[in-house]
């Protein structure tokens, strides 16, 4: 199940009456978990964009988004 799949079920549980369909198509970016390592690309466009993860170690694997503002650096 897509995350946007997933957000339209937490929305509808939560009560919202409306949740807008996009027009376009989302770009796919793919983040690869494995045991001690993570793939993923160092920035992405903004826009309607599909996170997949993709477990491929052994152990449960979990990725946060964030968006970090014009100056400011993870530390």
């Amino acid at each position: 199940m897509s995350i946007a799949h997933r957000l339209l079920l937490v929305a509808a549980a939560l009560g919202a009456t409306a949740v807008p369909t996009p027009k376009t198509a989302a770009r796919v970016v793919t983040v690869v978990a494995r045991d001690y390592a993570f793939e993923a690309p160092d920035t992405v466009a903004a826009g309607r964009t599909e996170v997949r993860l993709l477990n491929r170690g052994k152990e449960a694997h979990h990725a946060y988004l964030m968006r970090l503002d014009g100056g400011k650096k993870l530390d």
